[in-house]
């Protein structure tokens, strides 16, 4: 697999612990593979739910739309951009850290490479993923107050959906982010020669900050390395404030334990790349939005949605087949119980024997040794 930020130069770039983990062996993509992955999420949505679509009118005794109007690959992914966008305010009411927020985004966007909203609610898989990402990063968010945070939920979907969300990320929950790569920048940056002006350096950290914000929630973090994002959110940054980034990154990038100029030099079309996609990524608006979502109503997958009787169904199926494969697991202990007594049994009673005729030879030697005795 070959990505923009993976060519001969740039995989020499990342350290080795980087290398060896998931996310830089799993989850980095080609732009044309994310396109691909996605279409074919939403061609395999279009065909479950055309199925249980039918199946819900079956159960509801209505009549089946004659004809459905799917969301596209990129209408599932206007919605994604707005659904992130909203993920932020409930992480700061909940109190939880940029990091966490990365996070919880990442971990939305990793899911939706793979599944189809049609399939899979924004909603509930937002709230899913903003606790899933709590735990990992060793915070603690209450469920309670998560799910009266967003309208609508239900605290027995989402634990059940967090089972679904671990499989499709592979259990593999460790995220770099470009936020902690900035942070190295901007200290290094502090202790470049000559100083640089504290005060600007500052600015341009909060403008890199914005940035990074900003290009989490596009695909740059599904293509490119976090080192690489951030390098391209402090250049951009640089141009707003006029902070002499250009100067400084060469004063210490080029260290002797930085990047060599030549190398440097090479990952500028990276930089580049990765601020056209910052310039090109676009949020709908409210209004579009609700056309969206009006649409997605009309095409969801009855077999997801909480409130229909399909998903009723199907979940009581679960529950029967759960209960059925409980009662086998307990006959199955039974029966090895019942196996296991006779066998109990026999060497007890041999272990009877064997006491017993013990007792009987030490009786006879006691009265043999009084018979010797009285001879």
């Amino acid at each position: 697999m070959t990505a923009p930020g993976s060519t001969d130069t740039a995989s020499a770039v990342p350290p080795s612990v980087h290398e060896n983990s998931s996310q830089y062996k799993h989850w980095r993509f080609a732009p044309q593979q994310l396109a691909d992955l996605r279409r074919a999420a939403n061609a395999a949505a279009i065909t479950d739910a055309r199925e249980s679509i039918q199946r819900e009118a079956e159960l509801s005794a209505t009549v089946p739309p004659s004809s459905i109007d799917f969301l596209s690959p990129d209408e599932e992914y206007e919605m994604l951009n707005f659904v992130l966008v909203q993920l932020v305010p409930v992480c700061k009411k909940l109190k939880l850290g940029p990091i966490i927020r990365a996070t919880a985004i990442m971990f939305m966007k990793r899911f939706y490479v793979y599944k189809s909203v049609m399939d899979y609610p924004l909603k509930e898989v937002m709230a899913t993923c903003v606790f899933l990402a709590a735990k990992v990063e060793s915070s603690f968010v209450d469920l309670t107050r998560l799910v009266e945070s967003i309208k609508g939920l239900s605290k027995s979907y989402i634990k059940e959906l967090e089972f679904t969300v671990c499989d499709v990320l592979k259990y593999q929950f460790w995220v770099w982010h470009p936020i902690e790569a900035a942070q190295g920048i901007y200290l290094d940056v502090q202790k470049s020669n000559p100083k640089p002006d504290l005060s600007l350096l500052d600015t341009t950290k909060n403008e890199t900050d914005m940035l990074l914000g900003q290009i989490v929630c596009t695909d740059a973090v599904l293509v490119y390395l976090p080192s690489q994002i951030s390098l391209a959110c402090w250049w951009r940054a640089s141009e707003k404030t006029g902070f002499p980034f250009e100067q400084a990154k060469h004063r210490y990038l080029t260290a002797p334990d930085k990047l060599p100029a030549d190398v440097l030099e090479d990952l500028k079309p990276r930089i580049h790349e990765i601020l056209a996609i910052l310039d090109a990524h676009t949020i709908p608006n409210k209004e579009r939005a609700a056309q969206l979502s009006a649409k997605l109503r009309a095409c969801r997958n009855p077999a997801s949605s909480p409130d229909t009787k399909l998903y009723a169904h199907v979940m009581e199926e679960r529950r029967k087949r759960e209960m059925e494969e409980e009662e086998r697991e307990m006959q199955a202990e039974t029966r090895n119980a019942k196996s296991i007594q006779p066998a109990s049994q026999a060497a007890a009673a041999g272990t009877a024997v064997k006491r017993t005729a013990a007792e009987a030879n030490l009786d006879g030697s006691d009265v043999q040794v009084k018979r010797e005795r009285l001879g």
